[in-house]
């Protein structure tokens, strides 16, 4: 604290000392006047010399134990994001000083203790959830291996069987996007950043999609003209990345009755572009700036019920984190583009290369 504001604060302390200086003088004047005498102006003045000078010493007094106190005060002001910050109040130049920080440290074994509860409590909820979705994806392969198996026994029970494996693709996608949101919380210890081919991950999701382009009447195009394209990038999360987008471009060219859907690789100054194309509804421009908030479906999710507003969110998050960007474009009735930017400046969570 500067000495402007040590003297600001104690603006009202200062001029009630003077007041009082002031008041006294007038006293000693009227018990003199009433004795035919007068007070001298040099005892007045003497009078004002004494009280300012034991005034400043004091404030000087006061201003130096307190010194430290203040710049701790401030440096812990200045810290966000940790409350054990103000912990730092060493200086405790007077009483004042001292409760305050016992309040401080009530305040802060409070909110430590109800943070480790609320940190135990969602850490038991993550592992419940992820065991509980883990445990589903048995029974879901489980399913669509019985449906593949089956027979067929005249055409209605072979479309019964088509549905059935389309429900459990349907039901497995929707678990997979649970895990891979429950995965967010823990991202810094679930993550693998090395060289990966960015052609080979979009093949593999293109290849993961094959029954569904099949059965919407969709067909996907990848344009990868000087493969391989290495990035820097944890590989199991640029797959979801780039199935998710796939995913999206296939729901919304079927829900507008295209048929074409482009992938496309490219060379940039800033690293390496992914876009994903397709020619279906679009995006009307009121939902573009929320498309990547969370559960956020918009006018299209009328559409398509099974939207979640979850895919982009989590593709968001995991690009954010990796150092990617992840943009969309798009125009209502013409269609959407969907691109990621490896750029070619390092992911946050490296693993060494070894080149």
């Amino acid at each position: 604290m500067k000495l402007r504001h040590f003297l600001g604060d104690r603006i009202g302390y200062i001029g009630l000392i003077l007041l009082n200086t002031l008041l006294v003088a007038v006293v000693v004047q009227l018990d003199l006047a009433r004795q035919g005498a007068s007070l001298l102006v040099g005892n007045v003045f003497y009078m004002a010399v004494l009280t300012g000078v034991g005034l400043l010493a004091y404030l000087t007094y006061d201003y130096a134990r307190s010194r430290r106190y203040y710049r701790e005060l401030e440096a812990a002001a200045r810290e966000e994001g940790a409350l054990e910050n103000a912990l730092l109040l060493r200086s405790m130049a007077t009483r004042e000083h001292r409760l305050v920080r016992q309040a401080l440290e009530r305040a802060y074994r409070s909110y430590a203790d109800a943070l480790s509860l609320s940190k135990r409590a969602q850490e038991r909820q993550l592992h419940q959830l992820q065991q509980w979705a883990h445990q589903m994806k048995t029974p879901i392969a489980v399913i669509d291996l019985l449906a593949q198996a089956e027979p067929p026994a005249g055409g209605g029970r072979s479309d019964a069987m088509a549905s059935v494996r389309e429900e459990a693709e349907r039901l497995n996608g929707y678990v997979s996007m649970m895990l891979e949101a429950a995965r967010l919380e823990r991202f810094e210890t679930d993550v693998r950043v090395r060289r990966v081919d960015a052609a080979a991950v979009a093949r593999a999701a293109i290849n993961e999609y094959r029954s569904a382009w099949i059965r919407y009447g969709v067909f996907p195009k990848l344009i990868a003209e000087e493969a391989p394209y290495w990035v820097e990038t944890d590989e199991k999360w640029a797959s979801f990345v780039c199935k998710q987008l796939l995913g999206n471009a296939l729901k919304y060219s079927a829900a507008g009755g295209a048929t074409r859907v482009e992938v496309r690789l490219s060379r940039v100054p800033e690293g390496v572009r992914l876009e994903v194309s397709d020619e279906g509804v679009g995006i009307p421009p009121e939902d573009a700036p929320r498309v990547f908030e969370p559960f956020f479906t918009g006018a299209n999710g009328r559409l398509v019920p099974e939207s979640t507003g979850m895919g982009l969110y989590v593709a968001k998050e995991a690009c954010d984190r990796l150092g990617h960007r992840l943009s969309i474009a798009s125009r209502p009735g013409e269609g959407t583009t969907a691109s990621v930017l490896f750029a070619d400046t390092g992911a946050l969570f490296r693993e060494p290369l070894g080149r």
